[in-house]
């Protein structure tokens, strides 16, 4: 099964194949897409809206969908967190019945859990190094960003570093083939779920909510894989130097608490928390792995759902570093 699923991802290979297509085009083509919808939605009405009805359900509509917008934007973030958190780091504990939940979510990104688990940890060991997936200072922004993701050394799981999952979740390989399948029931689910409330009693099929939620879906995918580069270099150094704070010193950073991890270049940016939350803390992250937040927990928006969890007893034992009395940044 772990060899099936490569076929998915050699639709990926080669420098212009379906991964410059969805971070590179499909970023500018999905906002393009839905303005042209909005500029000719008085087309889709029977009979012809007058400027000034047209008016009115744009005046209804627009808001409604940058709604859908952040929300397929935010809900792509938070894949990345939970599959880098949870499946990668194991920073809580669930039931199997709440962890097949949990393993659709990160799909919406096409990420799903064990590939994404294998390829991370494979980047702690090696970070920077030779087997490092995507050595951002070894082989440049573009690729740590995306392009790692067409190269066919990086198609395998690697089943090494995800024997945890393979002998307590096997179920997981479900998702590693249908991937695409999971990531159109997740988009269904949470679009559904926002017309019950948003909707209004007019709303037809060919209303934009569907084209605003998958535009904040391209977008945030979009980030998603930014910030792979961005947490360890910036495309522009000189002007991103003073941003690059702490950049090589680890003194004030807690001791490695897993053993063969890599010497990395990773980064601290402050000013990042209020899209990423702790990924902005990416440098303690690196020293530190095990934890479900860095820096204050309100700056996490996707640690408060852990927490939310805890409290409903759908996962337990979330890991956090103030139990160990380790201060974060203060940013």
């Amino acid at each position: 099964m772990i060899s099936a699923s490569l076929m998915f991802r050699y639709t990926n290979y080669g420098p212009f194949g379906h991964i410059f297509d969805l971070l590179v085009v499909g970023p500018v083509a999905a906002p393009w897409r839905l303005f042209k919808f909005f500029a000719n939605r008085a087309d889709h009405f029977e009979p012809p809206l007058s400027d000034s009805e047209w008016y009115d359900v744009v005046g209804v509509e627009a808001p409604r969908s940058l709604i859908f917008l952040v929300a397929g934007f935010g809900l792509a973030i938070y894949c990345e967190h939970l599959v880098h958190r949870y499946f990668a780091h194991r920073v809580f504990s669930t039931s199997r019945a709440w962890n097949l939940v949990l393993a659709a979510i990160p799909c919406y990104i096409a990420m799903p859990p064990l590939f994404f688990a294998s390829t991370h940890r494979r980047h702690h060991k090696y970070c920077e190094e030779e087997g490092d997936p995507h050595p951002v200072n070894q082989k440049g922004f573009l690729y740590g960003a995306m392009f790692w993701l067409a190269d066919r050394e990086n198609f395998k799981i690697r089943e090494e570093y995800i024997q945890d999952w393979l002998q307590e979740r096997p179920e997981l390989l479900v998702f590693e083939i249908g991937q695409g399948r999971f990531a159109q029931g997740v988009c269904y689910v949470v679009v559904t779920v926002l017309s019950i409330f948003l909707a209004p009693v007019w709303f037809a099929d060919n209303a934009p909510f569907m084209a605003a939620f998958l535009t904040g879906k391209q977008l945030g995918t979009s980030m998603v894989a930014a910030f792979t580069a961005f947490g360890h270099t910036c495309p522009f150094w000189p002007a991103c130097l003073p941003l690059r704070w702490p950049f090589g010193s680890k003194g004030d950073d807690p001791p490695k608490a897993q053993e063969g991890l890599g010497p990395c270049m990773s980064t601290h940016r402050s000013w990042y928390w209020w899209i990423a939350g702790s990924e902005s803390d990416h440098d303690q992250h690196h020293a530190c792995p095990i934890y479900a937040v860095y820096g204050p927990w309100y700056h996490d928006w996707s640690y408060c759902t852990y927490a939310a969890m805890e409290k409903c007893g759908l996962v337990w034992s979330v890991k956090k570093p103030w139990a160990k009395g380790w201060k974060p940044h203060s940013s």
